[in-house]
């Protein structure tokens, strides 16, 4: 299983932060996404704009503090998951910033 982590700091307030990376139907924000779907509470899908879909299984969720999920990919997920990573912090910035 590969596990990747990244920190990033945000000079934002920290309810508005959680707010947009927590509300998977408005993806709006993301460069990278073409769509998403809401299977349940706990499942989502991300499809990149070319069509990749990736299912995302909330693992624990602590409002304002931590926000961990499995996600089931392909192989070569590592190399992959560090470019979503960097476009994600990339597009929050952007995002937060408005």
């Amino acid at each position: 299983m590969a596990v990747s982590n990244r920190k990033a700091t945000f000079q934002s307030d920290i309810q508005k932060v959680w707010k947009v990376v927590t509300d998977v139907a408005n993806y709006t924000w993301r460069s990278d996404l073409g769509r998403t779907e809401v299977l349940n509470e706990k499942q989502f899908v991300e499809y990149t704009k070319d069509g990749y879909a990736t299912t995302f299984t909330i693992t624990v969720e602590k409002p304002c503090e931590r926000w961990e999920f499995d996600i089931f990919m392909k192989p070569f997920v590592k190399a992959y998951l560090k470019k979503q990573q960097a476009q994600f912090i990339s597009d929050l910035k952007k995002a937060l910033a408005q």
